[in-house]
């Protein structure tokens, strides 16, 4: 799971949050939101656990952001493992949903921003 920033033309800054099955490559959950907060990472997390239609996974991997803590344990309960220091560099890395953000980066790149908001939400489903 990781999160990004996409600029849209009637929304302004906005916060994309991808989660990604590491087995599958498939991208299970997205979602656009004005801020970063353990609430908008559980409502990700939410629409996720109803795509594995409940079946909590065994790790969640994500960055070091402190809203990821709570909101994993809010939603696939305390026996979730929670690796939160993962990178494109570091031991544990993160490189799917990285190299997702980077092709939702150069599409919004000749786009020049979304149009709003909800086209975010949409954009899985031109890749």
């Amino acid at each position: 799971m990781d999160e990004m920033q996409i600029k849209t033309k009637k929304d302004g800054w906005q916060w994309l949050w991808n989660i990604i099955d590491r087995e599958t490559r498939f991208l299970i959950a997205n979602n656009v939101t004005k801020e970063r907060s353990s609430l908008e990472a559980q409502i990700v997390m939410e629409k996720a656990k109803k795509v594995i239609r409940g079946n909590n996974p065994i790790v969640v991997i994500t960055d070091k952001l402190n809203a990821y803590p709570s909101a994993i344990k809010n939603t696939f309960g305390k026996n979730v493992i929670h690796i939160s220091n993962a990178g494109i560099r570091g031991r544990i890395k993160n490189n799917l949903v990285e190299r997702y953000n980077g092709t939702v980066r150069e599409r919004d790149k000749v786009m020049r921003a979304l149009d709003k908001s909800t086209t975010g939400k949409e954009i899985h489903e031109y890749f």
